[in-house]
């Protein structure tokens, strides 16, 4: 299992990703070859929702929240 295989399991739920000097926080919305989206809302309710596409191999490490 690779580590897309294993994000695809968590479709839906959210999840913080961290990279080497920051993080996303956000809804994981799907997963492909190599990347993956999250979706991202602003917590000052100021900017509107964001889908980030990012580089699986760009990420430090993922964390999936309850």
């Amino acid at each position: 299992m690779n580590f897309e295989e294993m994000l695809l399991d968590y479709v839906g739920r959210s999840v913080e990703v961290f990279f080497a000097n920051s993080f996303n926080t956000g809804i994981l919305i799907s997963v492909g070859s190599g990347i993956f989206t999250i979706l991202t809302t602003d917590s000052t309710y100021q900017s509107p929702d964001e889908e980030l596409t990012i580089f699986t191999q760009q990420v430090s490490f993922i964390r999936i929240l309850v």
